[in-house]
């Protein structure tokens, strides 16, 4: 405490995370929400997005290992919070060891969405993860991982708008 104020410090995270291990695999798709969505064949129900991931992932799969994916909640629990369109594919091709959100208790495939996963680390010895559609993070988490590799901790964070226009050159000053 320093002149009756209270300060923190905030331990950064080593810039180095070694992933030499790693393979990642990337499968050419547009992956918006927009671009699955349309993807749905409203007659059968059926998303040939989702086919196609679920196929993929059963054609590596391998028995011991366990799997995290990762999408768009929409995807993963329904409007009712019954199970979503890729839950549902998962299950159709075979998949019957799946946990959905939070609800992990040691199962082979751990179903979850962007979003959900942030401040946990209860999937941090698993095998593979699949990011199964394109994350859109918030704005404030770009901040926070800015200031956790910079030496810099005293951010002014505004927004200048200038005739209806966004001006990018006074988001950070």
């Amino acid at each position: 405490m320093k002149n009756g104020n209270i300060q923190f410090v905030l331990d950064k995270q080593s810039r180095i995370i070694d992933h030499s291990g790693s393979t990642i695999t990337h499968i050419t798709f547009n992956t918006s929400k927009t671009s699955i969505n349309k993807k749905l064949n409203t007659e059968t129900n059926e998303n040939g997005y989702f086919e196609k991931m679920t196929n993929f992932i059963k054609r590596n799969f391998k028995l011991g290992k366990r799997y995290l994916i990762v999408l768009h909640k929409e995807f993963v629990l329904s409007d009712n919070g019954d199970e979503g369109g890729f839950i549902r594919q998962l299950r159709k091709v075979g998949f019957t060891d799946i946990a959905v959100g939070d609800e992990y208790n040691d199962e082979s495939i751990s179903v979850n969405w962007y979003g959900n996963l942030i401040g946990k680390n209860t999937w941090r010895e698993f095998d593979c993860c699949y990011l199964v559609g394109t994350p859109n993070s918030r704005f404030e988490s770009h901040v926070i991982h800015l200031c956790q590799y910079t030496d810099k901790h005293d951010w002014r964070i505004g927004l200048g708008v200038r005739m209806g226009k966004l001006n990018l050159s006074r988001i950070l000053t």
